[in-house]
């Protein structure tokens, strides 16, 4: 009987965050992206420490203009929830909850091109239309997000959420 040698454990705050997301930030640095986000969401299943964490990395990635300098975002409450993900014109996925806190029912990925650039559309006249809303001017749609963000991290600490 051959036995395996016993695992390390790495405490979560000492942890390096996973890989997929350190590329994420590297893709963002090199090639800017557009963002649409709603602040707002709960995450009812995890903890309010868990949302806060959440929410200070995204605010600590919105307002790092130097490191992430073509980085538009727009904050503004879902009517659907779920989340998107398109990168450049080749990969789409979608993923789809049908209520806040019941987690990911279902997840969508295609290469498909004809649906990779419908989609692609698609996203691009949502985030005009909401470019258009919140009348500001694109070096400042960064800023007001993070303040979005930055007001839902202060209704945590204040007990309102």
């Amino acid at each position: 009987m051959v036995r395996s040698a016993p695992k390390a454990y790495v405490p979560l705050s000492t942890a390096r965050p996973p890989a997929r997301a350190s590329r994420g930030r590297q893709r963002a640095a090199q090639y800017g992206c557009d963002l649409v986000i709603d602040p707002t969401v709960r995450l009812e299943p995890y903890s309010l420490l868990a949302r806060k964490t959440r929410l200070e990395t995204l605010r600590a990635f919105l307002i790092n203009e130097t490191r992430y300098p073509n980085v538009r975002a727009v904050a503004r409450t879902q009517t659907e929830p779920g989340n998107i993900l398109i990168v450049g014109n080749w990969f789409y996925a979608e993923s789809i909850t049908p209520e806040p806190g019941a987690g990911y029912r279902q997840t969508l990925f295609t290469w498909h091109a004809p649906t990779v650039l419908t989609r692609m559309q698609e996203f691009d006249l949502q985030f005009e239309k909401s470019l258009a809303e919140a009348e500001l001017r694109d070096d400042r749609l960064r800023f007001a997000a993070a303040a979005a963000v930055g007001q839902e991290i202060r209704a945590i600490h204040g007990g309102t959420v």
